[in-house]
């Protein structure tokens, strides 16, 4: 067969110059192609052309470090040392299949090992003793990734898939030096034993999702297709298993989501399971082993949003039921089935409205344990007029209970009615009424409560306002053995008034008086006072007053702003406590604040003064902190933190001082982007004569430290860095130094540190230590 043509083939993003497609000419004219070879020419034309929407890349990494630590301590002698290593090597592939969906694989594997070697010298009875120990640590595991996409362009269907273990195996690091203070070890101490993630981490997904669509074209193409149901399909796995790692892991959890859904109607299964292969073969683990189904109807959706239909063009519903079942085979306790049915409604008119959330569940377990519960809530609202809003609310709540032991019930019912009214006179007017009744095996409840409120309006003043309010509760409740009665009433008042644009001030009053104690802690309506501590441990008093009280809490605030930079405020409450059969219980607190704010300079101070005095008893505390901050340039910033506290708890003494400067310079170079060195310093003072302060010796220290970093070119560095310390008591004194470069480039980093420190006093303490790693990516 002859053939004269002209082929124009496309072979990939690499053969196209500057936009322009190469033909490739052939003739064939005296050329004689057989039907075979013709076929050949397409399949390699259609696998070019998938390979020019291809992207594919070997990445790997590789890691080795050294560690030693050597450290002697009177007469005992220790050294450890570390070679660590890691190893990876990953492909990885990434494309496009057409109209098929998109796809991507990877494969590679990790190796890594830790070679320890470590002895101690003690001397026993006048001699040396050795002991040695020497040991190495390897791991490797598998790396791989499969995920596959597809989005249909005709149908409403997508389909995913994945499944993938790129966990990444890690050395433990080390401490910061500077910030290494733990009283006894004078540099980080340990060297890098141990691996971390080195078992298997697999996650598996499968999503299957076809649904409606609004689309004309698919309406017009498949009228029968849009009125299917839509159905999603979600799956997902992970899989764990290291069982060589310090806290060993084998362990299994699947999850398992289907649903169909027509209009706004939702039919969803959901299958949760997880399995701990440790706690089923005695190895430890920790884990719970469960299965739990759930099977839901109603307008509920896939991510459990509810979903509101319309009944009429002012009523809207959402009902739904769920069966659940859990199976732990552990406990019989835990293992129950659950059913629940809920029911929402809402209805709306211009002038009110009224929402309903019924609930009803039933819980069994296999302990014969059977668990139900019914509410019914009702909440109405609405306006009367142009200025009054009112408020109804009907709450019944049914709980029982029952087991091979017995019966527990507890039923209750509650009404309250509330009115906002003369919202646009110079004061509101705000009374409620709540009704409550409790019953129960144990005995019964009956609470009334009424409160009325009223508050100031912008007709009253713009400068002042005012709020007061009255609030009286009364229980009865009557048990088996006894008929406790209460009565708490509260008056409350509050005063803010703007004396100018700069300087606000406020008081507010609380008056408390109760008498009787129920000590119920059932419904909704219960008598609770908050507990007193304006942030101190000596003036603080618990809650839960019972019997004849009078309780009177008076504070005053005033708050002072001369501009946006000056702030200063302060407040005094105090807080009276009179109990029958107790001495008189006064608490006082004073505090103030000061804020100050420039552009390059910011400072704040707080103190506080609290007292409590209980009959002829007391105990005072007085706390201060304060900050400053000064940066003249944006390289060079100074700060000085402060704190003191002193306290008298009954005749014991307490105190504590903080103080902490700390100043950074940095200058940045001329000749690369970045900084040509840094410089930063510290001095610390920490002081307490009750608790340590610096690890479980000393509660006093006194210290200096520097340190300093200098960029030779934007990726090389070198640093040092000194800290000097005084500790009592003992009259010991401890010094550390050492000095560090390296390297940090986007796929390399390495650096080289060493450091030493001597202790003088208590045990003479000497240790160095000395580490070097690199890092190479590709």
């Amino acid at each position: 067969m002859a053939v004269a043509s002209l082929i124009k083939v496309v072979v990939g993003p690499s053969s196209i110059d500057h936009g322009k497609v190469r033909y490739l000419h052939i003739n064939m004219t005296s050329m004689r192609v057989s039907g075979i070879a013709l076929l050949r020419i397409i399949i390699c034309y259609g696998f070019l052309a998938m390979a020019s929407e291809a992207t594919a890349r070997i990445s790997g990494e590789l890691m080795v470090g050294y560690d030693s630590y050597d450290s002697q301590a009177d007469d005992v002698k220790s050294s450890t040392s570390s070679f660590y290593h890691k190893y990876s090597l990953i492909y990885d592939k990434r494309g496009s299949l057409g109209k098929y969906g998109t796809y991507g694989f990877g494969l590679g594997y990790e190796w890594a090992a830790i070679n320890l070697s470590g002895s101690e010298i003690a001397r026993i009875s006048g001699n040396d003793v050795n002991r040695g120990n020497n040991s190495s640590i390897t791991a490797g595991h598998l790396i791989y990734s499969v995920e596959y996409q597809y989005k249909s362009r005709s149908l409403p269907l997508n389909l995913s898939f994945f499944s993938r273990d790129i966990n990444r195996m890690d050395f433990a690091g080390s401490a910061d030096p500077l910030a290494f203070e733990n009283g006894n070890a004078l540099v980080p101490t340990g060297v890098t034993n141990e691996i971390f993630n080195t078992g298997t981490n697999i996650a598996t997904g499968l999503t299957f999702a076809f649904g409606e669509t609004s689309s004309n074209s698919l309406a017009s193409r498949f009228p029968n297709l849009v009125q299917l149901p839509g159905i999603l399909v979600d799956y997902r796995e992970d899989y764990r298993s290291n069982l060589n790692s310090a806290s060993p892991e084998h362990n299994s959890r699947r999850f398992l989501k289907a649903a169909m859904v027509k209009d706004s109607l939702w039919l969803i299964y959901r299958k949760d399971e997880q399995k701990d292969y440790l706690s089923r073969s005695g190895g430890g683990g920790g884990g719970t082993d469960f299965e739990e189904q759930t099977f839901r109807i109603g307008t509920v959706n896939s991510n459990d949003e509810r979903i509101w239909l319309d009944l009429t063009n002012w009523i809207k519903f959402s009902a739904d039921g769920v069966m659940l079942k859990r199976f732990e085979p552990q406990s019989s306790a835990r293992s129950y089935s659950e059913y629940d049915i809920n029911l929402f409604a809402v209805a709306q008119r211009p002038n009110w409205q009224t929402r309903i959330f019924n609930t009803y569940s039933r819980k069994i377990t296999q302990a014969l344990q059977v668990d139900e519960e019914l509410k019914v809530p009702v909440y109405v609202n609405g306006t009367w007029g142009a200025d009054t809003n009112w408020q109804v609310r009907f709450e019944q709540r049914d709980n029982r209970s029952s087991n091979p032991q017995g019966q527990l019930k507890d039923i209750s019912s509650l009404a309250s009615v509330r009115l906002e009214t003369f919202r646009r006179s110079a004061f509101t007017l705000t009374p409620m009424l709540t009704v409550e009744r409790v019953d129960s095996l144990n005995g019964n409840k009956i609470a009334l409560e009424g409160r009325v409120d009223t508050a100031s309006t912008r007709r009253f003043s713009d400068k002042l306002d005012i709020h007061a309010s009255y609030d009286a509760k009364y229980m009865n409740e009557e048990t088996a053995w006894s008929n406790e009665k209460q009565t708490t009433q509260t008056v409350t008042g509050t005063v803010f008034y703007r004396v100018s644009n700069r300087l606000v001030a406020s008081a507010d009053q609380q008056l408390t008086f109760n008498l009787g104690n129920t000590g119920t802690t059932v419904g909704s309506i219960v008598t609770t006072e908050k507990s007193t501590s304006a942030g101190s441990s000596i003036a603080a008093r618990a809650s839960g007053y019972s019997g004849d009280y009078l309780k009177s809490v008076t504070t005053g605030k005033v708050a002072w702003t001369q501009s946006a930079r000056l702030r200063a405020n302060a407040q005094v409450s105090i807080d009276l406590l009179d109990q029958k059969g107790y001495d008189l219980d006064t608490i006082m607190n004073f505090s103030g604040g000061l804020d100050y704010s420039l552009p390059q300079f910011n400072m704040s101070a707080n103190t506080r003064y609290s007292k409590r005095t209980v009959g002829s008893s007391m105990s005072d505390e007085i706390a201060v902190t304060g900050f400053a901050s000064y940066a003249p340039t944006p390289n060079t910033v100074n700060s000085v933190h402060g704190t003191f506290s002193r306290a008298n708890d009954y005749g014991t003494i307490k105190s504590y001082t903080e103080i902490r400067q700390n100043f950074t310079y940095s200058k940045p170079s001329s000749v690369f982007q970045g900084k040509l060195f840094e410089l930063k310093e510290q001095t610390l003072l920490l002081k307490s004569n009750d608790t340590v302060v610096y690890g479980s010796l000393y509660n006093e220290l006194r210290q200096f430290s520097l340190q300093g970093k200098y960029f030779l070119t934007r990726n090389l560095y070198a640093a040092a860095l000194a800290r000097y310390s005084l500790l009592s008591p003992g009259n010991v004194s401890e010094w550390m130094g050492g000095a560090s470069l390296g390297v940090q480039y986007r796929l390399l980093q390495g650096n080289i540190e060493y450091y030493q420190g001597k202790r003088t006093g208590n045990d003479n303490r000497l240790e160095r230590r000395f580490s070097a790693n690199l890092k190479k990516q590709f």
